[in-house]
């Protein structure tokens, strides 16, 4: 299987395990590079980690430095 393959059947399997969530438990930031490297490496155990926070425990990521201050 892909990459993205797993990572949607890993979607799919967590909204069938757990309710959708209703609201946001707490707010993280994330730099926008560590994000980028991890789907660039395609390290699926990390982004895997990074779903089941926002799915689950209601997490929702602020990514930093996504774009330049000028723009």
């Amino acid at each position: 299987m892909s990459f993205n393959q797993n990572i949607n059947k890993y979607w799919n399997y967590l909204e069938q395990k757990y309710p959708a969530p209703i609201y946001v438990g707490q707010v993280k930031y994330m730099e926008f590079e560590d994000l980028k490297k991890a789907i660039d490496n395609k390290n699926e155990n990390y982004l895997k980690k990074i779903i089941k926070n926002m799915y689950v425990k209601r997490e929702a990521y602020i990514l930093r430095n996504s774009a330049k201050k000028k723009t």
